[in-house]
């Protein structure tokens, strides 16, 4: 089934800055009900509207209900910021949200609230390419730069240790998120931090076919850099993934992949782009008057013709 980045950006805009559909928030300590909060705080549906927002002077978020007849009128929750007697529940409800709008798409994932869980997840599907892992601050700049991270795609942030927050991309270069809740915000979000750039590879209208398949008889095979250095080799499938050999090709049999560090090609317009999950996107290559030869940065990449 397409991935329906649309359906993605729709349900984010609906639900970017209050509880999810399904009436659930994750929290540091247990899944917390809006209907039970609504019941505590003497809340009903058809008075009062449940949002997150954050008290005066505080950049810390809560659950209010809002009197839904006048706005001015409302209940701050115990739910949100820092837990603390007699009862408290710190909201951690990022990948909780990110899923549910991923899931609206199409993404075929379970219910899942930890975000190495559902890292992982999103790297086994098989329509989830992986644009760069744990990349640095100037690497996580430049895959942005190119433009592959559309709306719908995943940031998902690592520091500590281990995946603290996730992101859905929307917009030309933003983000939404909650916890803290954010609609079309710069995604750089946590500095030092490093970046897992995931991207959904079959979406309605087929985005990327439009950038593989009409290069795809010209770029399959063989091709080789040479530049400052030294040479190097690469293998372009004709389904828009790429392999990579430090050792001359004698044949043109495929070298074996490198199953953590799979690697993808996108031709836009006259400028090739390179993706290694480990190392990120390459200096890009530009396209010259000859179908088999490109030039970047790293030197010259040129097509070569061997026999099988």
């Amino acid at each position: 089934m397409p991935y329906d980045r649309g359906k993605v950006r729709t349900h984010a805009s609906m639900f970017w800055n209050k509880p999810c559909e399904d009436g659930l928030m994750v929290c540091n300590d247990r899944i917390v009900s809006v209907q039970e909060e609504r019941l505590l705080f003497k809340a009903p549906t058809a008075d009062w509207d449940a949002v997150f927002d954050s008290p005066p002077g505080l950049s810390v978020e809560f659950l209010y209900f809002v009197n839904r007849r006048d706005r001015t009128n409302r209940k701050q929750t115990d739910v949100g910021g820092v837990a603390g007697p007699p009862r408290g529940h710190r909201l951690d409800d990022c990948t909780h949200y990110a899923g549910e709008c991923l899931r609206k798409g199409g993404a075929s994932i379970p219910w899942d609230a930890e975000t190495p869980h559902l890292v992982k997840r999103l790297r086994g599907l098989g329509d989830v390419k992986t644009l760069a892992e744990l990349a640095d601050s100037d690497t996580a700049k430049r895959v942005m730069a190119t433009g592959m991270m559309k709306e719908g795609d995943v940031i998902a942030y690592f520091w500590s240790g281990d995946y603290q927050h996730m992101a859905v991309r929307v917009g030309s270069s933003g983000i939404t998120c909650h916890t803290h809740c954010r609609f079309g915000d710069d995604w750089n979000l946590v500095p030092g931090s490093q970046c897992t750039f995931l991207h959904f590879g079959n979406d309605v209208g087929n985005s990327d076919d439009s950038l593989i398949r009409p290069f795809a008889q010209a770029m399959h095979g063989w091709w080789v850099v040479r530049g400052g250095a030294g040479l190097r080799f690469y293998y372009f499938l004709d389904d828009g993934r790429v392999r990579l050999s430090d050792s001359a090709p004698s044949t043109q049999t495929p070298p074996p992949p490198l199953a953590d560090n799979p690697g993808y090609w996108f031709r836009t317009g006259s400028t090739l782009l390179l993706f290694w999950a480990k190392g990120g996107v390459l200096p890009e290559f530009a396209a010259t008057g000859s179908p088999e030869k490109f030039t970047g940065t790293l030197g010259d990449l040129t097509k070569l013709h061997l026999t099988s």
